[in-house]
């Protein structure tokens, strides 16, 4: 009777003993996370978003300052001058931090943003609105459910997700090898898993399907810094098309799909590194934005002149090829036409913010 007793006193937990694991609240989640990031500074903003952390909602506006072209707008370089004070001077909150973020994205300029981003560690729901616009890349006016997770997107979308974030001490001139995973992404009728990876030698997007029917969805590779893609691959097979959105397709049963692009590197006569002060030839002479003779752009142009004036604090001017100079002791910074002159804006925008955040 007593040994009965004991043996059932000794099945009744007491107070002191902790309940099982899949009862407790600080027990281990059974679902990994939706979004794996490498080991980086921006990775600490991302943990701070918990799977119930309900994200912001975005005002329709700042969402599309992630928008690829909005850059060709003076209203985005004015926002963007406005919200860069602000940080310069301390005073930035998560909607200008954000905004920051969201252009940079815009101008491919993935190293930027993910600086921007890891200032949100402290308003997890700010990091929870912005992260599915970095990786997967969803378009700006998609929803955003708890946890930073995208609402289940439709057949067609086009994802466009930004390098993973590196750990911040490599050169620029060089690649960080390094992987971001999404998890369970419902797309159609499908969920799928995708692996991002970047390599020294090209860009990888790994696509498996994991559960539901089919789904078709497409994918456009981010490029590094310094680099561009030569040519691109649809599970190894060679594609006509180079930086358009690549389609996939996924079923059950089927292999994992696999995009890839070649990198090469790109010479390029713009300067790399970061400054502590500007040259004293800009700062008395001022900086000349120069286009070819006859450009339609000239007013647009003007606009982004005033903007990187009020921020540098020295004079910015706008001529075209051939016109007199009136102070030859200023910084000349041409800007032809087509593709090179994107380049070089996006220099622009990414020197500036360099030098005042002194990154």
């Amino acid at each position: 009777m007593r040994r009965a007793t004991l043996l059932a006193a000794l099945a009744v937990p007491t107070l002191q003993d902790p309940p099982p694991a899949s009862l407790r609240s600080d027990g281990p989640d059974p679902s990994p996370p939706f979004l794996e990031l490498p080991d980086c500074p921006a990775a600490v903003a991302w943990a701070a978003v918990a799977p119930d952390t309900a994200p912001v909602e975005l005002p329709a506006e700042l969402a599309a300052l992630g928008t690829p072209g909005v850059w060709e707008g003076a209203g985005a370089w004015e926002r963007w001058a406005g919200c860069l004070t602000l940080a310069a001077d301390g005073a930035a909150g998560p909607e200008e931090r954000a905004a920051l973020c969201l252009l940079a994205r815009a101008q491919g300029r993935a190293g930027d943003a993910w600086d921007h981003y890891r200032t949100l560690a402290d308003t997890p729901r700010w990091a929870a609105a912005v992260t599915p616009l970095l990786v997967p890349g969803i378009p700006t006016d998609s929803p955003v459910e708890a946890g930073g997770r995208p609402a289940p997107l439709p057949d067609g979308v086009v994802l466009e997700p930004l390098l993973p974030p590196d750990s911040g001490t490599t050169p620029p001139w060089s690649i960080e090898w390094r992987t971001a995973k999404v998890r369970g992404l419902a797309v159609g009728e499908a969920r799928v898993d995708l692996a991002l990876t970047v390599e020294a030698t090209g860009v990888q997007v790994d696509v498996t399907h994991v559960s539901g029917g089919r789904a078709r969805f497409a994918v456009r590779l981010p490029t590094p810094q310094g680099h561009a893609i030569q040519v691109e691959y649809l599970d190894w097979t060679r594609r006509e098309t180079l930086g358009e959105p690549i389609p996939v397709e996924v079923a059950p049963g089927e292999e994992p799909r696999a995009l890839y692009g070649r990198l090469k590197p790109v010479r390029s006569r713009l300067p790399t590194g970061a400054v502590r002060a500007l040259p004293a030839q800009m700062r008395e002479g001022g900086l000349a934005l120069v286009l070819p003779a006859g450009d339609l752009a000239r007013e647009r142009v003007a606009a982004i002149a005033s903007s990187l004036a009020g921020l540098l604090d020295v004079r910015v001017s706008v001529r075209a090829e051939g016109e007199p100079d009136p102070s030859w002791t200023g910084t000349t910074f041409p800007l032809p036409a087509g593709p090179e002159r994107a380049a070089r804006l996006r220099f622009l925008a990414s020197a500036t913010e360099r030098f005042l955040l002194g990154r």
